[in-house]
């Protein structure tokens, strides 16, 4: 095995692609410095600008400063390495990240506040919030004693109520940190009008109000009707050159208002926030037909709400695109996130082609930039997908080495940059994570853990910044924990215990600001848990987090093939419970469930769900061994070993099923002193 991965890849490393010649691009700057008290901009010298591919350069008196890319063009992302003016940071952070070299020689703006500012201006926020916050709690309060008192509600619900009003202020109070990190870093320079109204709403703490307000500035409706004036005006004369500017000017303006509009309904978190975020990036994404940029921002947004078949044709209309415009860089990096997004709609056959296929190609195309580490986060999120499907399949060693690849990729970076974004740490620390996630079940195991340990204090750190954004990175990385601890044995069993625990209250709070994408993954929390309660003799904790995720994978599977695999497991061990109980009838109803979703599943990928369809066949032939019904027990017994005729226990329930008709107590799965 070792010897033919050796040989493919020397065949990857001998791929050649066309070099491709590209002239100097040029691109200016302006570094101001935002006075977030008076609200006025003035410009800032001496700041320090590293650009990936320009090198770097320093602002002058003016704040000015000059770009001279080696090998980008207009329309190209730029990577920032580093902006640094000792006492200031970055106002507008998620701006800078998403840079593209424009077309027209339009500067780019940069705007730094002083800290100490930024900290005074959050003080006063939280100061109004916090005290709108206790007013509204007050009044509510005294509102249901009122109603106690006169006798509108009964002793329990006055409890009920109190107790719920505590829990909602709780909430309201950890929402207010939030919403304040986003609008104390808004430029008020640039408010609309209807944006001036929020802020004075800002200042009452009325932070909900204030996010209603900006919603309803139809700004997407504005930047789609100044891209189609853009269009016009670019197939006139010159002559028009100046009036051109004006206008990409004020686009790009709107687009970072419309930015700000985006981060603060992720911070409001809920269906319809999340709803109104997928329209805007919609109508954003399709409004310019070469703007590439905003369909890869859609296509990730639309992959991390699990809204994966909508993102599959996202990347396809990038990949037909970039292809009509011979693109290539841009046709290689859609294609890649392609195959991505079929890995995570289980095509993983497929999956595996197209990564093997198309991110080695981008990876060599790369290679003949100046700037290598340009396009490196794409590649090893490439590399990293195809070798955890890899391991996913049991090619440990194959994956492995992609896994790693991809890790030392993103190492690079931190290398490359010094001071490597929250993006990019972000990215390491989840790598680290999903590596241990998938290689747990290897001969890696100590492995894994050294990873995990690696990884925690840098999600830690992110979490502690922004709790609303990584919520799910901490309940993700608790939750392989568990996996792993689970896996080392019952040294760990405490460890793993906490682990789970601990994860599923990250999920919970990650659930309450975006319950579309990640109910599923919390259920699959609780199965874990339920799985470990269960070997562990204690069913009724078991039954109790299965019968939880039952409700939820229900409803998230409710076409029988998102979390079927997870549905199905969770009717095994709720099954496997009743059994140990002697209630082989709720045990029969289990499996029966478990059947009906498995068998078709089986069917579309046999090998993913073999063991699976298997497990399922023998536990259906041991309850009819129970109840007495030698024919139906034989038929499944036989059933299990067409399926797997090497596995072990289906032949023993075979030979053995005499005796274990003469004896109906007998399981498959050993008996347990409970």
């Amino acid at each position: 095995m070792k010897n033919n991965i050796l040989i493919y890849l020397a065949v990857l490393l001998t791929v050649t692609l066309p070099t491709v010649m590209f002239a100097q691009s040029e691109q200016r700057g302006i570094v101001l410095e935002y006075d977030n008290i008076k609200h006025v901009k003035t410009p800032l010298a001496n700041v320090e600008v590293v650009i990936s591919d320009a090198g770097s350069t320093i602002s002058d008196e003016n704040g000015e400063f000059r770009l001279s890319f080696r090998q980008l063009q207009p329309g190209d992302k730029i990577k920032v390495r580093r902006i640094l003016k000792a006492g200031y940071e970055l106002l507008n952070p998620e701006i800078v990240e998403q840079w593209y070299i424009t077309r027209e020689d339009i500067p780019f703006e940069i705007v730094l506040v002083k800290t100490e500012k930024l900290a005074e201006a959050r003080y006063q926020m939280t100061q109004h919030g916090f005290h709108e916050a206790e007013k509204e709690y007050e009044l509510l309060q005294k509102k249901i004693r009122r109603d106690y008192q006169h006798k509108h509600i009964t002793e329990e619900e006055y409890k009920q109520r109190l107790h719920k009003l505590e829990l909602d202020y709780e909430q309201k109070l950890d929402d207010i940190d939030n919403y304040i990190e986003r609008f104390v870093r808004i430029d008020r320079t640039e408010l609309s009008e209807k944006g001036k109204k929020a802020f004075e709403l800002v200042a009452q703490g009325k932070f909900a109000e204030a996010i209603s307000t900006l919603e309803g500035e139809n700004l997407v409706e504005q930047f789609i009707q100044q891209q189609v004036n853009v269009h016009k005006l670019t197939s006139d004369e010159e002559t028009i050159e100046e009036a051109q500017k004006k206008l990409l000017n004020q686009q790009k303006q709107l687009l970072r208002v419309i930015n700000q509009e985006v981060e603060l309904l992720k911070i409001q978190g809920g269906k319809e926030s999340f709803d109104r975020i997928d329209h805007i990036l919609n109508e954003m994404a399709y409004a310019d037909t070469t703007n590439f940029s905003m369909m890869f921002r859609y296509g990730l947004h639309l992959r991390d709400q699990g809204k994966y078949e909508q993102a599959l044709k996202v990347y396809e209309d990038l990949a037909e695109r970039s292809h009509n415009k011979c693109d290539t860089l841009c046709e290689l990096r859609a294609q890649m996130f392609r195959g991505v997004i079929l890995g995570k709609m289980d095509e993983h056959e497929q999956c595996i082609e197209v990564l093997r296929d198309v991110t080695p190609k981008l990876e060599l195309f790369n290679r003949t930039l100046p700037d290598t580490v340009r396009f490196l986060d794409d590649i090893a999120y490439g590399y990293h997908n195809l070798g955890y499907l890899l391991a996913l399949h049991n090619q440990h060693t194959e994956g492995r080495l992609y896994l790693h690849k991809s890790l030392h990729m993103i190492y690079r970076i931190h290398v490359n940059g010094k001071a490597p974004s929250r993006t990019y740490r972000h990215q390491y620390a989840m790598m680290l994570v999903k590596t241990a996630a998938v290689l747990r079940n290897s001969t890696w195991l100590n492995e894994c853990l050294s990873a995990l340990q690696e990884a925690s204090p840098i999600i830690d750190k992110l979490y502690h910044d922004k709790p609303h954004q990584y919520a799910y990175s901490m309940a993700y990385a608790w939750c392989c924990k568990g996996l792993v601890y689970y896996s080392l044995g019952d040294s760990y069993r405490d460890d793993t215990e906490n682990a789970y625990l601990m994860s599923l209250s990250y999920y919970r709070e990650a659930v309450d600001r975006n319950p579309e994408a990640y109910t599923g993954e919390m259920a699959k929390c609780m199965l874990y848990l339920g799985i470990f309660y269960y070997t562990h003799h204690e069913s009724k904790k078991a039954m109790e987090f299965l019968e939880q995720c039952l409700k939820i994978f229900e409803t998230e599977a409710g076409d029988g093939e998102s979390f079927a695999h997870e549905l199905s497991e969770t009717y095994l061990y709720l099954g496997s419970c009743y059994y140990f109980q002697k209630q082989y009838e709720q045990t029969l109803q289990m499996n029966l469930k478990m059947l009906e979703i498995t068998e078709p599943q089986y069917k579309k990928d046999p090998d993913g769900y073999r063991d699976l369809m298997s497990l399922c066949l023998r536990h259906m032939a041991n309850v009819y061994i129970a109840l007495g019904n030698k024919e139906e027990a034989m038929k499944y017994a036989r059933r299990a070993m067409v399926i797997d005729p090497k596995q072990h226990e289906n032949r023993r329930i075979l030979t053995k099923l005499e005796n274990a008709l003469k004896n109906p107590g007998l399981p498959i799965i050993e008996k347990r002193n409970e």
